[in-house]
């Protein structure tokens, strides 16, 4: 699991799902997706559904090419006026194989970022009639596309579909079984099928929204079914959420869709010696960090590998890994075990896994018990039945309040957690909340401490204009219920590491970044009367401000004590007298080698090696043994 560490680690074979991914984006470019958006006031704009999918396209390439290096983008456009395919693939009519899935390059985004600003669509056309366009077509080809591409064997295929069409299969019952063929085929290739639908006005979302041949595309059941009919799954993607009524709407779900759930094993859940169910463990939370980078030579820019050699520290020799014991100290003498003797030691511990220990009220989970970031683990049939049963002890937990305590195993880690309940449940956006446990990592009573504080301050210890400031004070610096705070605020490093990345790549202006945890200068100058008056209430200085006016600027480093750099003979021979070699210590390399060739001594080696060479000429100087045999010409 590359997105796990410590404890959340192991061998979780069972369940490594693929990192890499093959997203191929197909697009209606008939006539009504060319159609230019109202604004607020009705007047159009400059913007139609069509230039909205290619920024979601180049958007999605940007963050590909930057974040990973194995997955790959494909585009399509169907409802062109003219067919193009790659070799080796028939061609379709209306079809238009704009960019073959392939690994993301800057020439393709400039390419695709030309097309839409400089509205070059007449490369590919344009057609008006819906009912020439078979929409069975497009599917095959796309079969083709992931089929043929040898780079997708073994990645995640998805099929990322744009369109405001509410019947692509026209009124042609032919055409709609055609369609739901390859749709299967698809399913079977193990392409996922994720649409947008852009609407253009209300009465366009009801339609959409009503659309038949949607939900017999994605299997699900509409609101008027006959609730028997079990073709239809109703857990499916429901056809109102992919619904996009604005370009700011197909943005923010085209994010959301291709953000990948990075699970990295998976557990089981001993409820007994009898009763095990099977867990998937998903991260929540996965440090954005700038990437490490790699060496290049300088003559060839050819990557450079490293190679690492365990040398023995008396004889120089390579050691093999059979020769290499590992040892702890215990009581002042090394304790040495061998290979085999460690692996058994890991597998004493017991199996791997959660052992449910028992139930006690959620509150007494405190914030401090919490280690690292939890893991949620969401319910796997790899045993049948572990869904409906974990569904199920969420309820109970909910309903009673309750977590659950559990002994972890994973690995030779041992640790103590808690379960929290996660039901499923709805968000502000129409998502939908997976049912599952939080898993959360507790301290052994060994790490927690218990330091002695002082006893709490009574609120009669304070005065009433105290008090009063306080309750200001933190009104006043209430931050505002949209402020993106917790979970909200980017990166600053790493942003701008990849804004200057991909400006060199695409050869472009790098954009600016906002760094989101730098205080708001003109709100805090708002609630400046309420922070001095709390300061004054509690007798408190101001902090003394610098010629920028922050009293956050980092303070100046301690000035260097100044050294007396010797400049005569006597002066050396005083220096190394008085303070040994640690007054040698403190002068620059440099001058220890401006010493060292007056003398006609070494110069190699680290300043260690100078020092040590220095003092040992000068206490031979000093005992007077070869003082005149050693005089230089010239003074250093």
């Amino acid at each position: 699991g590359r997105d796990g560490d410590g404890e959340g680690e192991g061998d979780s074979r069972s369940h490594r799902p693929t990192d890499k991914e093959c997203v191929l984006f197909v697009v209606d470019a008939r006539a009504p997706m060319h159609v230019p958006r109202v604004d607020a006031e009705g007047q159009p704009t400059s913007e139609t559904p069509f230039t909205d999918a290619l920024s979601c396209v180049v958007a999605c390439m940007n963050e590909r090419i930057l974040k990973s290096d194995t997955d790959l983008i494909g585009l399509v456009l169907y409802g062109t006026a003219k067919a193009k395919t790659p070799e080796g693939i028939m061609p379709f009519p209306h079809t238009y194989v704009m960019i073959a899935p392939d690994l993301p390059s800057a020439t393709e985004i400039r390419e695709l970022q030309a097309v839409r600003d400089e509205r070059r669509f007449d490369e590919f056309g344009q057609i008006d009639d819906a009912s020439s366009s078979d929409f069975s077509n497009v599917l095959w080809l796309v079969l083709l596309l992931f089929s043929g591409c040898a780079a997708a064997k073994g990645a995640r295929k998805r099929l990322f579909l744009i369109t405001n069409d509410p019947k692509p299969c026209g009124s042609s019952e032919e055409v709609r079984a055609r369609v739901l063929g390859r749709c299967s085929d698809l399913r079977n290739g193990g392409v996922e099928l994720q649409p947008f639908f852009v609407s253009n006005s209300p009465s366009h979302t009801d339609e959409l929204r009503a659309a038949v041949d949607w939900h017999l595309i994605l299997q699900v059941r509409p609101v008027d079914a006959d609730a028997e009919d079990d073709d239809l799954d109703p857990a499916g993607v429901s056809v109102a959420s992919c619904i996009c009524d604005s370009e700011r709407a197909l943005f923010k779900r085209m994010q959301r869709t291709q953000h990948r759930k990075r699970s990295y094993g998976s557990v089981e859940l001993s409820i007994s010696d009898s009763h095990v169910l099977s867990l998937k463990m998903v991260t929540l939370v996965k440090p954005f960090v700038k990437p490490s980078a790699t060496k290049l030579h300088a003559a060839t820019n050819e990557p450079l590998t490293r190679e690492r050699t365990v040398l023995c520290k008396v004889h120089g020799s390579v050691l093999q890994e059979s020769d290499i014991f590992k040892a702890w100290e215990f009581g002042g003498s090394m304790v040495y075990f061998e290979p085999y003797e460690l692996k058994h030691l890991k597998s004493d511990i017991g199996e791997d896994g959660l052992r449910l220990l028992g139930f006690k009220p959620a509150e007494r989970l405190k914030p401090y018990h919490n280690l690292r970031a939890a893991t949620f683990l969401e319910p796997s049939e790899l045993r049948p039945g572990s869904t409906t049963a974990v569904e199920a002890l969420v309820t109970a937990m909910v309903r009673r309040d309750r977590m659950a305590i559990c002994s972890l195993r994973r690995g030779s880690s041992l640790r103590m957690a808690a379960l929290l309940p996660q039901p499923r449940q709805l968000d502000a956006d129409g998502v939908s909340m997976a049912c599952g446990l939080h898993l959360v990592y507790l301290p052994w009573a060994d790490e927690l401490r218990s330091p002695e504080l002082p006893p709490p301050l009574a609120e009669d210890d304070h005065s009433a204009e105290q008090l009063d400031a306080t309750r200001v004070v933190c009104s006043a610096l209430t931050l505002p219920e949209q402020t993106p705070l917790l979970g909200g605020v980017n990166n600053p490093a790493a942003h701008r590491h990849f804004a200057v990345t991909q400006a060199v790549v695409l050869g472009t202006e790098a954009e600016i970044t906002v760094d989101g945890t730098l205080p708001d200068a003109a709100w805090f100058a708002e609630a400046h009367p309420a922070v001095s008056r709390f300061l004054g209430a509690f007798e408190v200085a101001a902090a003394a401000t610098t010629s920028t006016g922050s009293s956050h600027d980092r303070p100046a480093k301690r000035a260097r004590a100044e050294v007396q750099v010797p400049t005569s003979d006597s002066e050396w021979i005083s220096l190394y007298a008085s303070a040994k070699e640690a007054g040698l210590a403190s002068l620059t390399a440099p001058k220890l080698k401006e010493y060292c060739k007056a003398f006609s001594l070494g110069v190699s080696g680290k300043k260690d090696d100078l020092v040590t060479r220095v003092a040992q000429h000068l206490s031979e100087r000093a005992t007077g043994a070869g003082a005149e045999a050693g005089e230089p010409s010239a003074e250093p």
